[in-house]
């Protein structure tokens, strides 16, 4: 049955229909009795204001707090309320809460939203893909998440992600030394089937793909050309496509797993080559070749990029490595945040998008709206939308401004990279007294 598209009007009702709860369920809270008397900072009012996305000091980003509520009438004056005091609230609050959130809006964004929601040859097109993320240098956050040579403390960080409707469907914030493949298993629980996940090199392996054969879910996985035998004789051989049975590698212990060595599963490997010669090999659990032709995983795989770009995003765009505080549950909070902050951006730019594609069809290049313009515009109105009563007149006002701030795609422009630039980049360092200012 065909659904019609739902609103971004009525995304954010639902999300603020779980957020904003006059009683905090209990596996939200840290202690029993966190959230059950009258406070000066109302339980919607600290999640509104944790909301805006904290990058500057706790005082200043309280004061920009009681000016929007003053905006919205909601109040006189500035409470006098202390950066100690909001920071003994948060603390209370499990970031789980906020993870939750995001999995809520994204239940209500997929299901009968068949107008809306982009698929690639009817299945949701994903990617996986694991980053660093570098936190403040606290000896509590290195017994927690691992440390460096060079004293500072980074944790793994993994995402699961829609490439074509822009949308985290899971992230991990895990120790540093923790595995990216072991991270991505857990993703296949927020992975439905008949799912695509695109991975790169380093998420090959029997285990992985047998798991996505078990639940239904497909792969494509770029392989080093030495990766097996098979693979190198694939590559030898000059085919463009092959059929393989694959078995568990014998170095790997298969006690308490659902297979055998003897276990085998099919996949199918694919010849790209590049322009600048070089081959690349791809597997998959693609096996048709009539419904899936070879000529169409080059261009396939490259929208893996997409996940690659939404990293960038979050990194330097909304700066999720400039936590607000030092404990665990502070950057767990705020993690969990920005991916949420992320989705909304990437939900309510989309149909701005739409428009501006519409009107801007007689120009040379196709346009779109600027994300670090939306992600300003939306940090400053969050309140407003979540809190103020009129919510709809936010959104029109944000609609308007969003196409405002538009910029050409210049597609097919590539840029050389240079790999060792990022294992020598120096993160700034976040000490207590020492927030964002601006």
């Amino acid at each position: 049955m065909y659904h019609e598209k739902k609103t971004s009007l009525y995304l954010i009702d639902c999300l603020k229909r779980f957020l904003l709860v006059p009683v905090l369920a209990e596996q939200y809270k840290e202690t029993p009795t966190a959230f059950t008397r009258n406070r000066k900072l109302p339980f919607p009012y600290l999640v509104s204001c944790m909301l805006q996305a904290l990058r500057k000091r706790i005082s200043l980003e309280l004061n920009a707090f009681y000016n929007r509520l003053v905006e919205i009438a909601l109040a006189e004056e500035r409470a006098s309320l202390s950066a100690s005091a909001f920071c003994q609230s948060r603390q209370k609050l499990k970031p789980e809460f906020f993870r939750d959130g995001m999995y809520h809006l994204l239940q209500e964004f997929y299901s009968d939203n068949d107008a809306t929601v982009k698929l690639w040859k009817g299945k949701r097109l994903l990617a996986v893909d694991g980053s660093v993320l570098e936190l403040p240098q606290s000896s509590a956050l290195e017994k927690t998440f691992g440390g460096i040579a060079n004293g500072g403390v980074r944790a793994r960080m993994s995402l699961l992600y829609d490439v074509l409707n822009e949308m985290v469907l899971d992230g991990v914030l895990a120790k540093y030394n923790e595995s990216e493949r072991s991270l991505a298993s857990l993703h296949l629980a927020h992975a439905q089937q008949g799912d695509l996940i695109l991975y790169d090199r380093g998420y090959s392996g029997f285990e992985g793909m047998y798991q996505h054969h078990q639940q239904g879910i497909d792969f494509v996985i770029r392989v080093g050309t030495g990766f097996c035998n098979a693979v190198k004789d694939f590559v030898a051989s000059g085919l463009e496509t092959q059929q393989i049975l694959m078995q568990a590698d014998k170095k790997a212990p298969v006690e308490a797993k659902p297979y055998t060595y003897q276990t085998t599963l099919a996949v199918r490997l694919i010849r790209v080559e590049l322009p600048t010669g070089e081959i690349e090999v791809l597997m998959s659990s693609l096996l048709d070749t009539q419904t899936y032709p070879s000529a169409i995983f080059k261009e396939l795989y490259f929208k893996r990029w997409g996940i690659e770009t939404r990293y960038d995003i979050l990194k330097n765009t909304l700066q999720v490595e400039h936590f607000s505080g030092i404990t665990e549950v502070v950057i767990q909070q705020d993690f969990f945040i920005t991916l949420l902050i992320a989705n909304l951006e990437a939900l309510l730019r989309e149909e701005v998008n739409q428009q501006v594609r519409k009107t801007y069809t007689h120009r040379k290049y196709d346009y779109q709206v600027s994300i670090s313009a939306c992600v300003s515009l939306l940090r400053e109105k969050i309140v407003a939308l979540l809190l103020g009563e009129q919510p709809k007149k936010i959104l029109e006002y944000l609609t308007r401004v969003f196409s405002q701030h538009i910029e050409p795609i210049r597609k097919d422009r590539s840029f050389p990279r240079h790999k060792d630039q990022y294992h020598k980049k120096l993160q700034p360092k976040a000490f207590k007294n020492r927030k964002n200012n601006l």
